[in-house]
């Protein structure tokens, strides 16, 4: 009987030590991917600073490791060719057990190979799943819509959605940061703040956090009704001209550059307004722009 229990006690325990090594070995991730044409060759996975490889036998390989949350992975293959970009794609990095099929090609252009590599299919990252719906609803209720009051209000509530579902990812820091600084007259101060309120900023890169505090500094300091910025800029002459110091009670001020077409569009337009009120608007120190302005 003795003999009995120590068996079962003993077969207990090993059990035990089974199943923790088993749980500790699944609460990392496995990729386990395939791709055509590179039997023999290898395979990287670059994540968080780490570089792994695995040989490709058969067209399949696996890749074993773990992150503390949903990273961005890059995975690629050495080229052999003349191409001139890195064979690789990017995808989002989970802790799950994820199957990737991958498609290499080759396409000859001016008496050259080049060498094509894409994620064809990913299940299994639950991450990038989200990612995906995320950049496809974007697409439909925000991209391709064409009334602006609407265009502001799904760019608003698609982040919200985005953001509130994934505070940790790096990706959501990025995405506020580019949609904050190209489309800026879709987003107000007040709703470029609350997005900000829902980053995990422990998980975000510490540029992109100065980015986005740097663009609500900016904003508001340019909030109708709030006070011009303190600046001061060489005139055509080379002389310095201080804003402050050549305002009236309207000033009309203008950025352009020559480079930009829309600004030499309307060029023409704002001689034309000057015509009409340079009798009560014309800053002190200023001269005719009437032929400058437009050039």
């Amino acid at each position: 009987m003795k003999r009995k229990l120590l068996f079962c006690i003993c077969s207990f325990c090993i059990l035990i030590i089974t199943l923790i090594g088993c749980n500790n070995k699944s609460g990392g991730f496995i990729v386990m991917g395939n791709i055509n044409d590179q039997n023999g060759n290898l395979v990287y996975l670059e994540y968080n600073g780490i570089i792994d490889s695995a040989k490709i036998l058969n067209d399949v390989f696996r890749f074993e490791g773990n992150v503390n949350i949903p990273t961005q992975a890059f995975i690629r293959i050495n080229k052999s060719s003349t191409t001139p970009w890195i064979l690789g794609d990017f995808f989002m990095l989970e802790n799950n057990t994820i199957n990737i099929s991958l498609d290499y090609s080759k396409t000859s252009k001016e008496d050259e190979i080049q060498e094509n590599f894409r994620i064809e299919s990913i299940v299994g990252s639950n991450t990038q799943k989200n990612l995906d719906k995320y950049y496809e609803e974007m697409d439909i209720g925000f991209h391709k819509e064409e009334n602006d009051t609407l265009k502001a209000k799904a760019l608003f509530e698609l982040l919200k959605k985005f953001l509130g579902s994934n505070p940790q990812l790096k990706k959501g820091g990025e995405e506020l940061v580019f949609h904050t600084s190209k489309y800026r007259d879709y987003l107000d101060v007040e709703q470029t703040e609350f997005l900000y309120s829902m980053l995990d900023t422990i998980y975000q890169e510490k540029e992109v956090l100065d980015k986005i505090k740097l663009l609500i500094k900016q904003r508001k300091n340019l909030i109708v009704g709030s006070d011009i910025p303190q600046f001061t800029l060489k005139n055509l002459e080379g002389e310095i001209f201080d804003i402050h110091q050549n305002i009236s009670e309207f000033t009309l001020i203008d950025f352009w550059a020559s480079w930009c077409m829309p600004c030499r569009i309307q060029n023409p337009e704002l001689v034309k307004l000057y015509n009409l009120y340079k009798g009560t608007i014309l800053l002190s120190g200023t001269k005719d722009p009437d032929q400058k302005s437009a050039d």
